[in-house]
């Protein structure tokens, strides 16, 4: 579903047809964790907010971040490129937009919940690894009555 530039042919983000505004960040669902909010668009979930689409025509993602504290939020814009802008600021929050061919490098920064690939010989792993715990517990379940 890669939406490129090129292919768009709307003048303004309000052209765009609501069924693909709702749906263009499921393109990152493989590699970060996918949330829906109340009007049912997807946004990447981070640890203190969320990236969301901020505009179509431009490919912009913003990050809408709620801090701890003020100090935590000082660490944050300390730590931002020079490849964005900072749209909103209040005491504990910001919206930071950024371009969309950032995200790889934006979303550590962000805290971006992102998803764990495993092989299936991996996976075998860990599953004989629960059996054999599960296995043991059983028995050690088993002395005590």
């Amino acid at each position: 579903m890669r939406i490129i530039k090129q292919d768009l042919k709307w003048q303004n983000d309000r052209d765009i047809p609501k069924r693909i505004w709702d749906t263009y960040m499921k393109q990152f669902g493989d590699r970060y964790r996918l949330v829906r909010d109340e009007n049912n668009v997807w946004h990447l979930k981070c640890r203190f907010g969320t990236i969301q689409l901020y505009s179509l025509i431009n490919q912009q993602l913003c990050f809408i971040a709620e801090f701890r504290s003020k100090r935590h939020k000082t660490w944050f814009k300390k730590t931002l490129s020079k490849n964005g802008t900072i749209a909103q600021e209040t005491d504990l929050g910001l919206v930071y937009v950024f371009d969309e061919k950032f995200l790889p490098s934006m979303a550590p920064m962000c805290l971006a919940y992102r998803k764990k690939i495993l092989t299936d010989d991996y996976r075998r792993l860990l599953s004989e690894r629960m059996r054999n715990i599960n296995k043991n517990k059983r028995k050690k379940a088993g002395k005590r009555g």
